[in-house]
Parts: C-alpha cells; sequence; structure tokens
C-alpha cells in the first residue's frame, strides 16, 4: 500500500504540474496536451474494467480542463456520447475488454505521433525520437506482459504490439494514418 500511495502523490503531483504549464499557455501545444491525455484513456481503461468486473473502488486521475472522459462510474458509458470516445460504446459489447484496451493504447500512440508529426521541422526532430523511444519502451513492457503474464507464444505477441511504423515519426501527418 505504501508504494502504491507514493507513486499515486507523485502522479497526482506530476498532473497538477502540467495542467499548470499548460495553462500559463494561451493555445497548449497539442502533443503536451496528448500527454496529460494518457491519463484520460488510463481513466476510460479503468472505467472499462469496471464495466466488467463491478469493482468501482479504483481512484480516476482528474486531468481537468484537458480530460474528456467524465470521470463518473454510475454514467458510463452513456455518459461518454459527447465525447471522441463514443465509437467505443458500440464495440464494447463485440470486443473483449483486452482487446479495447489494445485499441485505445493504440489510438494514444497514434495520435501522439500525429502530434509529433504536426510540428516544424525543428521541434519534430527533438520530439520525434523521444516519442519513438516511448513507443518502442512500451512494446518491450507489452510484449514482456504478453510473453509471461499471458504465456502467448511470440506469433500472437507479434500481433498485439503497437505498429511499428510509428517506430520512425514521419514528415507529414497523412504518413501516420
Amino acid at each position: 500500500d505504501l508504494i502504491r500511495d507514493i507513486q499515486r502523490k507523485f502522479e497526482n503531483q506530476t498532473i497538477a504540474t502540467l495542467v499548470k504549464i499548460l495553462s500559463y499557455l494561451p493555445k497548449p501545444p497539442a502533443i503536451l496536451v496528448q500527454v496529460l491525455r494518457e491519463y484520460d484513456y488510463r481513466n476510460l481503461k479503468t472505467l472499462l474494467r469496471a464495466k466488467n468486473t463491478g469493482l468501482r473502488d479504483l481512484p480516476l486521475w482528474d486531468i481537468s480542463p484537458y480530460g474528456e472522459v467524465p470521470l463518473d462510474y454510475d454514467g458510463f458509458p452513456e455518459n461518454l456520447k459527447d465525447t471522441g470516445f463514443w465509437d467505443l460504446v458500440s464495440r464494447m459489447g463485440e470486443k473483449e475488454l483486452f482487446d479495447l484496451e489494445f485499441e485505445l493504447d493504440k489510438r494514444y500512440y497514434a495520435e501522439l505521433a500525429g502530434h509529433a508529426a504536426d510540428l516544424p521541422a525543428r521541434e519534430r526532430k527533438i520530439m520525434g525520437p523521444l516519442v519513438s523511444l516511448e513507443i518502442t519502451l512500451q512494446n518491450l513492457i507489452w510484449s514482456l506482459r504478453l510473453r509471461y503474464y499471458f504465456s502467448l507464444p511470440w506469433e500472437k505477441v507479434e500481433k498485439l504490439l503497437f505498429p511499428t511504423g510509428y517506430g520512425e515519426i514521419p514528415l507529414d501527418r497523412k504518413s501516420v494514418v
């Protein structure tokens, strides 16, 4: 519990700092907002798990005013209607939780890579390798989890990695999609 509490406090401080920094900017860069929105995606995965398991004691991350996912267990999934995640609701009954979470992760990283691709060339030279490294590290962690926690053979693991096309941030956004 101590480690979880320390991690929670650290992440709350990180969120507060990021929100404060973004609040000073008249129009925050989309890539910085996307980095903060990782917590929005985490909230959505928590809500999906709660819907499937009935567990509602997991805390949600408040990234106001940059969050899109309503922080409400009771209104979920209907409260996604006016968000960019509404399309997910129709697939909730069709796909396993695992597949929905993976789909959300792929979506997050595609958007992150897209925002990196939208940066001016000088900034893209700096951010592109960082985004690429983040995606590579997530693939490494994810592949180890799939192999050792879920005992999946490499043939299945390989299909569940984030597309390697994100590895090199393209010069234009069209190549990300």
